[in-house]
């Protein structure tokens, strides 16, 4: 615990990338924040209010004082569970609100291709059976594309690519391992540490292959930046589709709901309903999943940069130099965080 202190420092750079990155979302974000309230039996509070709370206005953040106690916060007994009849509560409102609402899911860092929906424009006046078959076949294509062979050709790229990304960095790092032995032994003399760095560097691969593995391994991140990148644009059209479907949808309901449920309204205005659940639940797991590849892009982008910038920093250095700037890369990427143990950039 105490090797991964430096991680969570607050003058740590990645402490400052953290905080620069969580502002952006305060401002995109509706938060639930679900507090302890009791200790944990000879320990006492793991996460008190004060820690616990953002501090946003209302309606921004909704804050509860649970009656639960760290280890127990997050177990319902049932469906009948009081804790857990407010939190679904919430979850189904943010549902509803996001496909209810022109705004755009807050997870897509993409604004420019966002559908503008005008808050003023004409009354949807499409009756409630093209507005079901309109709704339906848009659930029937999110459904069946993540299913899709080209989804699934692309997804396989994007792991083989990730295993080589993966293989090249454990094999850098059985490459400078013996490098890192020497350096941590007990102080030895400046002589002594010199020959035998010298020697093991005889036997290592020259600076010209370490470049054509970091080649093949940003390759491989670009491989995986294109097919994450992909797989956003195709949900970012069924995400609009989906909302404006659901927008119509909505607005057929409350038209025949306000002129008064008849008989030959009551099925049609029945699948609308369940239609209109799907489409909630399917803008959810679309979200989620745009998210996730969100992320997996932005993790490929930077190892990208990465290798990029220490290439250009090994330019004009000999073979033992490069190996030197790489040990330091690794001690440097260990105490920031930025990846586990086993990951080196070159």
């Amino acid at each position: 615990m105490a090797h991964n202190m430096p991680v969570v420092d607050p003058g740590s750079d990645y402490s400052k990338e953290l905080n620069t990155r969580f502002q952006t979302l305060l401002l995109r974000y509706k938060f639930y924040t679900w507090i302890e309230g009791r200790e944990v039996p000879y320990v006492g509070l793991i996460v008190p209010e004060d820690s616990g709370k953002l501090g946003l206005p209302a309606p921004h953040e909704v804050c509860r004082i649970t009656e639960r106690n760290h280890r127990n916060i997050c177990q319902f007994c049932g469906e009948n569970d009081l804790e857990w009849l407010e939190l679904s509560a919430h979850i189904s409102k943010a549902a509803f609100d996001a496909t209810t609402s022109f705004n755009y899911s807050p997870a897509l860092d993409r604004s420019k291709d966002l559908l503008e929906v005008k808050q003023y424009s004409a009354p949807y006046t499409v009756d409630v059976l093209e507005a079901t078959d309109e709704a339906q076949s848009i659930a029937e294509a999110m459904n069946m594309f993540q299913n899709s062979t080209g989804l699934l050709e692309k997804e396989t790229g994007a792991g083989l690519a990730s295993e080589a990304a993966l293989s090249l960095a454990k094999l850098l790092l059985a490459v400078i391992s013996p490098i890192l032995h020497v350096l941590s032994l007990s102080p030895l003399t400046a002589a002594l540490g010199s020959l035998l760095l010298s020697t093991i560097l005889v036997g290592l691969p020259s600076k010209n292959e370490l470049l054509e593995k970091a080649r093949q391994g940003r390759e491989a991140e670009e491989t995986i930046m294109e097919v994450e990148d992909w797989a956003i644009d195709m949900l970012n059209g069924h995400q609009r589709a989906a909302l404006l479907a659901s927008y119509h949808l909505q607005q057929v309901i409350d038209r025949i709901e306000l002129q008064g449920i008849h008989d030959e309204h009551a099925l049609p205005l029945f699948t609308a309903r369940l239609l209109q659940q799907e489409l909630q639940t399917l803008v959810m797991r679309n979200t989620q999943n745009i998210h996730e590849r969100l992320i997996e892009y932005q993790k490929a982008e930077q190892f990208v940069k990465r290798i990029q910038d220490v290439k250009k920093e090994v330019e004009g250095k000999n073979k033992k130099e490069t190996y030197m700037h790489l040990v330091e890369e690794q001690y440097k990427t260990q105490e920031g965080g930025y990846c586990p143990e086993e990951c080196v950039i070159l």
